[in-house]
């Protein structure tokens, strides 16, 4: 971890950016959602809430990684963030695959697929998120 990160300013800090970037925004199920980055930050240590409060902030909003980058997030909270966009272009299968160069945004991942499979998903996705638990407890990783 970077030294002399206050990890209760990023907290709070990743909380409001995520909370103003998804507003308006809801779930399949029709709740806020925010609520789905708050349940996911809830399941993982201090360090990596800011990440998990972000993971979807750069893929699904108007916010960029260089903005996240202007307002000088640590550079481990940025790595992450950016290896859990999915980049246009990228197959599951890719986008899976750079996740596990990083061990922060394996954590962060298999919480957001926990979140993601307890709010009753499609068939569709119910079968992505088993290809994934299977790449990632194939690497040794699991939920």
């Amino acid at each position: 971890m970077e030294e002399n990160v206050d990890i209760t300013y990023w907290i709070e800090r990743a909380k409001q950016i995520a909370t103003l970037a998804h507003e308006g925004q809801k779930r399949n199920s029709g709740s806020p959602y925010i609520e789905h980055p708050i349940r996911v930050a809830s399941k993982v240590e201090d360090r990596l809430k800011p990440i998990a409060l972000l993971h979807d902030v750069v893929e699904d909003t108007l916010i960029t990684l260089k903005d996240l980058e202007d307002l000088k997030f640590p550079s481990y909270i940025l790595d992450a963030v950016d290896l859990l966009t999915h980049k246009k272009g990228d197959t599951n299968v890719t986008y899976w695959n750079k996740i596990m160069t990083n061990p922060d945004a394996i954590n962060v991942k298999l919480r957001d697929i926990e979140d993601n499979l307890a709010s009753i998903p499609s068939v569709y996705a119910r079968s992505k998120y088993a290809k994934a638990l299977d790449l990632f407890k194939k690497a040794g990783y699991s939920l």
